[in-house]
C-alpha cells in the first residue's frame, strides 16, 4: 500500500510539473505595459487575421494590418490593453494573459480573442 500511495504522489508531482508552464496567468496593468511600451506588437486573431505595431511610449500605435496602414492610441484600464484607432468603431480592450512563454488576448467576458507576439524596440520603423 505504501508504494501504492508513493507511486500516486509521484505521479501527482510530474503532472503538476508539465502542466506549471502552461497554467493561464492574467497579467497586471504595469505588467502589460512592461510588455507593450516601446515593443512592437503581432497580433494574430483567432481567426488568423494579423496585424503588426509598435506601441509608442507617448500612446500612439502606429502599423499595419493585411495592406492598410494604421494610427491610434493605446492605454492600460483595468490591467487590460486598450486601442483606439480610428478604423475601429469603438475602443477595443483586451486582457492579456501569459501562458507559457507565450501572450494571449481575452476579451473582457473571457473569450480567446488572440496571441501576441512581442519584438523589443521599433524595428519596422513605424
Amino acid at each position: 500500500m505504501r508504494i501504492g500511495l508513493a507511486l500516486c504522489i509521484a505521479f501527482s508531482a510530474l503532472v503538476l510539473l508539465a502542466t506549471a508552464g502552461r497554467a493561464e496567468i492574467p497579467l497586471s496593468g504595469p505588467q502589460v505595459d512592461a510588455h507593450v511600451n516601446g515593443n512592437t506588437l503581432k497580433i494574430t486573431t483567432k481567426n488568423l487575421q494579423a496585424a503588426r505595431g509598435y506601441f509608442a511610449p507617448d500612446g500612439t500605435v502606429k502599423g499595419r494590418e493585411g495592406n492598410r496602414d494604421f494610427v491610434g492610441k493605446w492605454r492600460i484600464h483595468d490591467d487590460m490593453l486598450c486601442l483606439d484607432i480610428p478604423q475601429f468603431d469603438h475602443e477595443l480592450c483586451r486582457r492579456v494573459v501569459v501562458r507559457g512563454d507565450l501572450l494571449y488576448l481575452f476579451t473582457e467576458t473571457g473569450e480567446p480573442a488572440g496571441r501576441v507576439d512581442v519584438t523589443k524596440g521599433n524595428p519596422d520603423l513605424y
